[in-house]
């Protein structure tokens, strides 16, 4: 009876093992998809930056001053949104990194 007690209990702990191997490797997918997002986001925000400068850059040129003001404006909400996006990424990746290692600290 201790035998089969003892076996339960190895099973028991080697499936917690398990599961918690398991539950790991899912958050650190889930953190390293939202890094991957977050470096997407910033690249694209990146990208988004450079053109909508190089737009206004070749506006002002042409353009009067209310054009200019409006073209920097967009720029700089263009810019805004990117550091947004970027922020609340790396935000949600810290919670997850976060997350994992308290449990792994449990562990």
């Amino acid at each position: 009876n201790e035998q089969r007690v003892a076996n339960a209990y190895r099973r028991a702990e080697q499936q917690a093992r398990d599961d918690c191997e398991e539950s790991l490797k899912q958050a650190l997918k889930v953190r390293d998809e939202a890094i991957t997002q977050a470096l997407k986001y910033r690249e694209e925000a990146e990208r988004q930056a450079s053109d909508a400068y190089q737009k206004a850059d070749a506006q002002t040129e042409k353009a009067s001053d209310k054009a200019i003001a409006k073209a920097l404006r967009s720029r700089d909400e263009i810019i805004a949104k990117a550091w947004q996006i970027r922020e609340e990424t790396m935000e949600q990746a810290w919670a997850i990194y976060s997350k994992l290692t308290r449990q792994q600290g449990k562990e």
